[in-house]
């Protein structure tokens, strides 16, 4: 089976969050397990991969034609991966979505420019795939395109069509405009297309135009289709519910292996031994400011500083967490208001809060290794990665319930081979309340607390069950 699978980001050469980090992840396990899959992303200024092979081509848009070059390479997995490259469009744009004064403008154009590019080049690579695998709003154009532009008998319009929700919460909203400029035909404006609320709606686009929805856990699966968690869109998704599934996100379990990770300088441990743990904890207490105390209950966080994230429960709740035997580091960068409260908290509480506000991987390895629990309080989370790497490092996780998080925590005192501690509501109060049930367990029965570790570790969490998943769908979508 051939799959051409179409990416805004992909990890490593452009990431903002997750979909960058799926997407350098699982082509390269489902060509393990016997699928042509092949990467299509955008060439951008900030990248300079290799050229093997080179294809010009003209691309339709909206009336006119553009030019596009393709780019041949591979990634470290094995991958073949074709950078499509346009100077004005992303060659010349030092980011992603926008640069430091905000989103381009015209992103709406850029990324279906990409996705008409990535269907057209098929036929310069001579290559045509079964299934055409898209991922969130960026190329939701790609599924219209596949479904209403070619002649029926064309392969394009014949392969099989999955599309990938990572958030919901991202929709791409367009101006009605948008249509002749992206050639597409009017007749795609419907409720049943791509029409929301008297916009043009690009996740519609790509749910509607698929053969298969898929997102990113079983648990986000359903909550899209609520009102609290569709973003407007859950009647479209409660309408294509029969092709909706949920199919959780795999980590790297190479990358994250704290028995041969080269970021914990020289420390390793593995459920069979967890002692070393405690020089990692000590290492990245002295590290990031804390008091050096192996007894104490230190807590890691490693996130982007957003509302999602749910940083103002940490924040709400720092008085009194501040008051426990507790030590709290907070990784990431964001919203300047994030940062200042919590760049305040670690003024306030010097030894026993860190802030440190930045993006560093290795710091973020080291964390997870040294930390003894991990806290990740989101209002809402279609996956989350973090909780994984947690349960991978023997660092036990305290979620709030919802989403991915759900799918992959069970609560300690609700299951007997509970792996963390779980919470309901959206409150300082509730995050505060599991917290100190974590602490009980940490303080008042460490032997509970080594076994749950123990288990959290032999948990697999790789790639391979999630791509032998999507083998499935792909041959669901040509059904």
């Amino acid at each position: 089976m051939k799959v051409a699978y179409l990416s805004a980001e992909v990890a490593p050469y452009a990431k903002t969050g997750g979909l960058g980090d799926v997407a350098g992840a699982l082509p390269g396990y489902l060509r393990q397990i016997g699928v042509d899959c092949r990467v299509f992303m955008p060439r951008y200024g900030t990248m300079d991969p290799a050229r093997e092979f080179r294809h010009h081509m003209s691309v339709p848009m909206g009336g006119h034609a553009l030019y596009f070059v393709v780019d041949e390479g591979q990634h470290a997995n094995g991958t073949p991966v074709y950078y499509i490259e346009h100077e004005e469009l992303f060659g010349s744009r030092f980011g992603i979505y926008g640069d430091r004064f905000g989103e381009f403008g015209d992103n709406g154009y850029r990324f279906a420019a990409f996705c008409r590019a990535a269907l057209e080049a098929f036929q310069h690579l001579d290559w045509w795939p079964d299934v055409i695998h898209a991922h969130d709003w960026h190329t939701g154009p790609a599924m219209a395109y596949a479904a209403e532009v070619f002649h029926p008998r064309d392969p394009r319009s014949q392969a099989g069509r999955v599309f990938t929700i990572h958030n919901q919460a991202y929709q791409g909203w367009q101006g009605k405009s948008w249509l002749d400029s992206a050639g597409l035909p009017w007749e795609t404006y419907h409720l049943g297309g791509l029409e929301h609320q008297g916009t043009v709606n690009l996740l519609k686009a790509g749910i509607q135009f698929a053969s298969r929805v898929t997102t990113v856990s079983p648990s986000y699966a359903n909550e899209i289709c609520t009102r609290a968690g569709g973003f407007g869109l859950e009647s479209t998704l409660q309408y294509r519910r029969d092709d909706l599934i949920g199919i959780l996100n795999g980590i790297d379990m190479d990358e994250w292996d704290p028995a041969n990770d080269e970021h914990l300088r020289g420390v390793s441990f593995h459920a069979g031994d967890l002692r070393p743990k405690a020089e990692a904890k000590l290492a990245l207490q002295q590290e990031v400011g804390l008091e050096e105390n192996g007894n104490v209950c230190l807590i890691g966080m490693v996130t982007r500083l957003v509302a999602q994230k749910g940083i103002e429960l940490l924040v709400g709740a720092a008085e009194t967490l501040m008051a426990r035997p507790c030590q709290v580091v907070v990784l990431g960068s964001g919203s300047s208001g994030y940062e200042n409260a919590l760049r305040e908290l670690q003024q306030r509480y010097p030894g026993k809060f860190s802030a440190q506000i930045r993006f560093d991987n290795g710091l973020a390895h080291r964390i997870e290794a040294g930390a003894d629990a991990f806290v990740m309080p989101s209002n809402y989370e279609p996956c989350g990665l973090n909780q994984m790497y947690s349960l991978r490092y023997g660092t036990l996780p305290i979620v709030r319930r919802t989403g991915g998080l759900a799918d992959t925590v069970a609560d300690l005192d609700e299951h007997a081979e509970g792996t963390g501690f779980v919470f309901d509501e959206f409150e300082p109060w509730a995050l505060m309340q599991t917290i100190d049930r974590a602490f009980r367990w940490f303080y008042d029965n460490p032997e509970g607390w080594h076994w749950a570790r123990v288990r959290a570790m032999s948990i697999d969490n790789s790639w391979t069950r999630s791509a032998e998943k999507y083998r499935d769908v792909y041959q669901w979508s040509l059904m």
